[in-house]
């Protein structure tokens, strides 16, 4: 379920004024930065999150820590993606780390990539595959899209990903779609943000909300019967 989250790398940043956010130009490039998020189930707070985009070397590199506490029980996930400027996959690396009663179990998936050919590390495994069909990550060629349409409603987007940890073999259809400008309720007050709607089919949807400078700020990840919030930290 917590792995969902990570289906999110864009989005937003607030204003309690509409119309501002309306007349405001939608920026030109990726945000880089880092950003930090309340983790919610039934608007109860049950973790946080943090999202970091930085640009080293002209390769983009995503990285969102998740961590949820319950008593003696620490679960922390933290996936990082490293892609060129360009969109083409250099590496995936997936960590999740329980904790309890200060002793760690650390599960891992590390994948590199050299065009078509990938090798896929586990803790057991050490596999290499190729794949002849073009594929993404799940990094920052959506949200660049999104950004040079100027978040259009009804632009949609769809391609096929590579996440390993649902499969290392078979590619996933991932389908974006822009449904332009909406009100959403945050905490008290009602704003202004573009809604995103991201989808694999079958599996997880995810509603995401951004401001004019493709900051995430709000994003409801349905997986199953399960709901999970993700709300921006101001």
């Amino acid at each position: 379920m917590l792995k969902k989250l990570f289906l999110i790398f864009f989005l937003l940043s607030l204003t309690n004024c509409s119309q501002k956010i309306e007349n405001r130009k939608i920026a030109k490039q990726i945000p880089t930065g880092k950003w930090k998020y309340q983790i919610l189930i039934k608007d109860q707070i049950i973790g946080d999150a943090e999202i970091e985009t930085a640009l080293k070397e002209n390769n983009y590199i995503n990285r969102s820590t998740l961590t949820i506490k319950s008593k003696k029980i620490t679960n922390k996930s933290i996936l990082v993606i490293t892609e060129s400027k360009k969109f083409e996959p250099i590496k995936y690396e997936s960590y999740k780390i329980t904790s309890i009663n200060n002793n760690e179990a650390i599960s891992k998936i590390v994948a590199n990539f050299k065009k078509n050919k990938i090798t896929v590390k586990t803790d057991l495994t050490n596999t290499i595959i190729t794949i002849k069909e073009p594929f993404l990550l799940e990094g920052n060629y959506f949200l660049n899209e999104l950004l040079n349409k100027k978040f259009s409603q009804n632009f949609s987007i769809n391609k096929k990903i590579y996440e390993p940890s649902i499969s290392n073999t078979k590619l996933l259809n991932y389908q974006i779609k822009s449904l332009g400008l909406k009100k959403v309720k945050f905490k008290n007050n009602f704003i202004k943000l573009y809604h995103i709607k991201q989808e694999i089919p079958n599996l997880t949807e995810i509603n995401s909300y951004f401001n004019e400078k493709g900051i995430l700020q709000l994003a409801k990840i349905k997986s199953f019967d399960t709901i999970i919030k993700l709300r921006i930290v101001k």
